[in-house]
């Protein structure tokens, strides 16, 4: 069980938020820093929970993208694009690598990645699925040729969505590196 001084702190510190600079602050910055990662994300997911209950933050997803982005680029040795770039998140040589992610919240199975913006702008997309508990459920490296046979407009949002499903995990083009992302010491 986390403490609510753990809560308060991660909203703190995670968030950014100034109203929540109120909150009770028994945790040093110290203290933080001395938390394993596995701590830290899975103090995170507490606080995302309450958010979640609050409505606050209904899609509890906020961390997703990023913790996404973060293993992909160390588990491979992937150069972080800039974070103005439109289209891709890395490079792997000259390979344009887009990552998604998606964290299924309760017993909910959508695989929707997130919008696709540009289905020319990248090499290779890749794509990870998150248990509630960020756990890597599934991940691959999917050639654009696959995302661009796959995809589906919406006009709407102007984008394109993929559903990272069996279909596309089953491909002969796709690789399966969900093994690698799971053992990533993070």
């Amino acid at each position: 069980m986390v403490s609510s001084e753990k809560i308060a702190m991660m909203l703190r510190h995670i968030l950014g938020i100034s109203f929540l600079a109120l909150l009770p602050s028994q945790l040093s910055a110290e203290d933080v820093a001395e938390m394993s990662t596995s701590d830290l994300i899975q103090t995170y997911v507490e606080v995302q929970n309450e958010l979640k209950i609050r409505d606050i933050a209904p899609s509890g997803n906020s961390l997703t993208g990023q913790l996404g982005e973060f293993l992909f680029i160390n588990a491979f040795g992937w150069t972080p694009a800039s974070a103005n770039q439109e289209g891709f998140d890395a490079l792997d040589g000259r390979l344009r690598v887009q990552i998604k992610a998606r964290r299924v919240s309760g017993n909910e199975g959508n695989e929707q990645l997130g919008a696709i913006r540009d289905l020319e702008g990248f090499d290779i997309l890749a794509a990870v699925i998150f248990s509630h508990e960020y756990e890597v459920v599934a991940a691959a490296l999917i050639p654009a040729e696959v995302v661009r046979n796959n995809a589906s407009y919406v006009r709407h949002t102007n984008s394109w969505r993929l559903l990272f499903a069996d279909a596309i995990r089953q491909d002969q083009n796709v690789q399966d590196v969900s093994q690698i992302l799971r053992s990533f010491d993070y």
